[in-house]
């Protein structure tokens, strides 16, 4: 009965627990498909390219989760908040362009766990 109890209470604080979960199965395939893409393509096409094309899909699915959930979770951004969404937004960027050319020169299975580490 207290594991029942538990559940109820983690879903009351966390109601989108289950659209989390599916998000991340759906990443994780996505992620695979990634790999295996920039396997393919290799060092035929810049990986400036891969990179472009992986932010062109990523931002409307994105946003697209996010009107699907109905919550706002966007409150007041001040200075300090920019500034750190923009540093990671760079360095995101810049482990992109690594991984999509490590990739392109070696296996996708050696290279995706690596990726986490």
């Amino acid at each position: 009965m207290r594991d029942d109890q538990a559940t109820i209470a983690m879903m009351e604080k966390y109601p989108h627990f289950s659209w989390g979960v599916a998000v991340t199965l759906m990443a994780s395939v996505c992620s695979g498909i990634a790999y295996l893409t920039m396997r393919k393509i290799g060092t035929k096409v810049n990986s400036v390219v891969i990179t472009m094309y992986f932010g062109a899909f990523m931002l409307p699915s994105c946003l697209a989760m996010s009107l699907l959930s109905g919550d706002s979770y966007v409150g007041h951004i001040g200075g300090t908040e920019t500034l750190l969404l923009s540093l990671a937004g760079l360095f995101g960027w810049i482990a992109q362009e690594g991984v999509s050319k490590a990739v392109g020169m070696a296996e996708a299975s050696s290279m995706a766990p690596i990726n986490y580490v």
